[in-house]
């Protein structure tokens, strides 16, 4: 009882030192506010989404079958439920109908029909069928909204595990990289050799040899994303290692490993965090352009950058359709560096006692 006491008078004390620091510092609940929107919405892409899902139809379909057989074409009404494939009413302005823009029914229209009374045809049927594509169409008649929710899903996935991929690989590299002077020489050298490549070009480069891919995305960004990490952790563990209580450590008898993960680790986990942030927003950035210039997430599979890439061309006619995804991106862009500022403040005791 009085352990689940203590966890609870600590759960209370954590709750107020966070809303303390969201309401010190603005930018940081904005930026929470919108990565949180972002991450739901990209969750429920699925749920949001789920109109004219094949599944659903089909099971429909062999249900009504099953009961016209079992209870007669006059009857089966009676027996057969009709099920929304639209998982709640509130999702009904998110039902993707026929692209608008051409006729739903061309065999109406007169074989001599002229192209004003054609185009007369496409109006109407933009103008009935507008409402329920919110962000428009692409010339291929695909729904943009559709394909923005389910790009930035794969985006922000792109972004997570390659941030993650990077702060773990960073920690086991720069904390032992500052602490043991011999160990830095090699390490630093081989990370000067990384960083004397431009990080864009370079993770061009690991996709063309790879193969366009998520896999292979997340392995191209990751490598170019550890050596500025690596970097940032070592100068750290350079201040931390002669610190005091770190001397202090050594002076009684203390292993290596011990000082590592005891007295150092947790000193480097603040700018870590932030550090992944950046990263965070930085994968964003590169991915799109990588998918922009064909080189990363393939067509098939819809990303804020390969939506804007399929665009391009046609941005002066369908600006919609470039719009949109890029909006996305710049958006959670902010969203991320927001966060990360915010976090930056809040983590460090300097910047903490100025303001």
């Amino acid at each position: 009882m009085t352990t689940q006491v203590q966890s609870y008078s600590r759960f209370r004390e954590n709750l107020k030192t966070t809303k303390r620091i969201l309401k010190g510092n603005p930018n940081l609940l904005l930026g929470v506010i919108l990565v949180t929107f972002f991450v739901i919405v990209s969750l429920g892409a699925g749920i949001l989404d789920k109109a004219n899902d094949p599944k659903c139809e089909e099971s429909s379909q062999i249900r009504k079958t099953n009961a016209i057989e079992k209870h007669g074409k006059d009857k089966y009404k009676e027996h057969y439920a009709v099920v929304d494939c639209s998982p709640a009413i509130y999702i009904k302005p998110f039902i993707r109908l026929n692209p608008p823009g051409y006729p739903e029914n061309l065999k109406n229209v007169p074989p001599n029909a002229t192209e004003d009374q054609i185009e007369t045809m496409r109006a109407k049927e933009r103008a009935e069928t507008h409402i329920s594509h919110w962000f428009g169409t692409d010339l291929m008649g695909r729904d943009v909204y559709s394909r923005t929710l389910h790009g930035g899903r794969l985006s922000l996935a792109v972004a997570a595990t390659v941030s993650l991929l990077v702060m773990l690989t960073a920690a086991l590299i720069g904390i032992p990289t500052g602490y043991f002077r011999r160990v830095d020489n090699i390490v630093m050298r081989f990370m000067d050799g990384l960083m004397a490549f431009p990080s864009f070009l370079l993770a061009i480069a690991l996709v063309a040899i790879l193969g366009p891919s998520f896999q292979n995305v997340v392995i191209a960004l990751w490598i170019t994303g550890i050596p500025g990490v690596v970097r940032i952790i070592r100068s750290l563990v350079l201040t931390l290692r002669e610190s005091q209580y770190v001397e202090a450590a050594r002076a009684i008898g203390a292993q290596p490993l011990r000082i590592l993960f005891i007295h150092i680790f947790p000193q480097t986990i603040a700018p870590i965090v932030v550090a992944g942030t950046y990263i965070f927003a930085n994968s964003i950035l590169t991915e799109a352009g990588l998918s922009f210039l064909g080189t990363g997430i393939p067509p098939t599979t819809p990303s804020w950058g390969n939506q804007m890439g399929e665009s391009r061309i046609y941005a002066s006619i369908s600006s919609w359709t470039i719009f949109f995804p890029g909006l996305m991106v710049a958006l959670m862009v902010l969203a991320v560096n927001l966060v990360g500022d915010g976090l930056r403040d809040a983590l460090d005791p300097k910047l903490r006692r100025r303001g």
